[in-house]
């Protein structure tokens, strides 16, 4: 794999850049499989408690209804 420029593989514009033949599908496979591991510096996330716990100061607010 050669290379490539860490533009190039911006999230945002790596559809163009295969596009206008600036990488290959290939060549961006070959990059994300060659990243390391980073699973030891990850946290993991219970969105459903996350969101329970944001929402629950909004129910002791007061209805609209009344």
């Amino acid at each position: 794999m050669k290379n490539l420029d860490l533009k190039l593989i911006d999230k945002r514009t790596i559809r163009k850049n295969m596009e206008q033949g600036l990488m290959s599908p290939d060549d961006y496979k070959k990059y994300l499989h060659s990243l390391p591991d980073e699973k030891e510096n990850s946290v993991s996330v219970d969105f459903e408690t996350l969101l329970e716990d944001h929402l629950s100061p909004l129910s002791s607010l007061p209805s609209s209804d009344s």
